[in-house]
């Protein structure tokens, strides 16, 4: 009997174990959020102009503000290649890549994480994306 009743109790352990060790979901997407991402900078958006090689980016500071070689700024300028990010926090961030500086326009790549595990699902989603935007002006 002493048997039986610690087999109940391993099997019941196991059992509770079981959705503590399922594996977190990973969700992978391509181009899901990109216009919301697009309209996001374009709505903070102050300025995007071109400067020589580079491509001067001024927000407003009514939001965050953009991380940038280890710096948070509202105004700064990269060059193809170099990225820029929202603040990190504790459930996801947006990575942004100058991927082409065009005549009239820039090209953005973004990668997108969003950690869901402390609202309940136990997954993470990731979107990968492109979209253009437009020159506002010149720097001044």
């Amino acid at each position: 009997m002493k048997l039986f009743i610690t087999s109940i109790v391993i099997l019941l352990l196991l059992f509770s174990l079981r959705e503590t060790l399922a594996e977190t979901e990973i969700i992978e997407t391509e181009n899901q959020d990109a216009d919301s991402y697009e309209q996001a900078l374009k709505d903070r958006l102050i300025s995007l102009a071109r400067n020589g090689d580079a491509v001067n980016f001024r927000f407003n500071k009514t939001g965050y503000a953009f991380r940038i070689n280890e710096k948070y700024a509202h105004e700064f300028t990269i060059s193809q290649n170099e990225t820029f990010s929202t603040p990190p926090d504790n459930h996801g961030s947006i990575q942004y890549t100058l991927t082409t500086i065009d005549s009239e326009s820039v090209t953005l790549q973004y990668e997108s994480y969003f950690d869901h595990r402390s609202f309940g699902p136990d997954q993470i989603t990731i979107d990968r994306g492109i979209f253009k935007l437009p020159y506002t002006g010149s720097v001044d």
